[in-house]
């Protein structure tokens, strides 16, 4: 019997390869609560709970519960905090950023250009605001 992944890897040891406190993911989780808003509604399809769109082979549905969301938020944040890993502690930031417009507006492709933001970071210059 083989045991599944997430099983191996307790959460702390995800949140430390991210080099981000569990009170800082916490915190990220619930900023994107707070300002993606719950969709438990069919006007809102393709996105499910906290703003997760559906992907071709999953079986979510609007009706899904607030603990579901939570669940399927905080898993998304992950990936992309590994996405965006070569950032440091920057990573958090990132993923956050990128949760709500997308990883590659940051990223770039296509025609769309790399974002500042990420050029700066990956510079090393923290100074983001100038």
């Amino acid at each position: 019997r083989t045991t599944p992944m997430f099983t191996l890897f307790p959460y702390t040891t995800l949140v430390r390869s991210v080099k981000a406190s569990p009170d800082r993911f916490s915190l990220a989780v619930e900023c994107v609560k707070r300002f993606e808003g719950w969709h438990g509604e069919k006007k809102h399809w393709p996105y499910v709970g906290w703003g997760h769109k559906v992907l071709p082979g999953e079986r979510f549905t609007n009706s899904i519960s607030k603990a579901q969301g939570d669940s399927i938020l905080r898993e998304d944040l992950r990936k992309l905090c590994r996405m965006f890993s070569y950032l440091g502690r920057d990573s958090l930031l990132a993923a956050v950023l990128s949760y709500n417009v997308g990883p590659y507006r940051l990223k770039g492709y296509g025609k769309r250009p790399k974002s500042r933001l990420l050029k700066k970071l990956e510079s090393g210059d923290r100074n983001i605001y100038k």
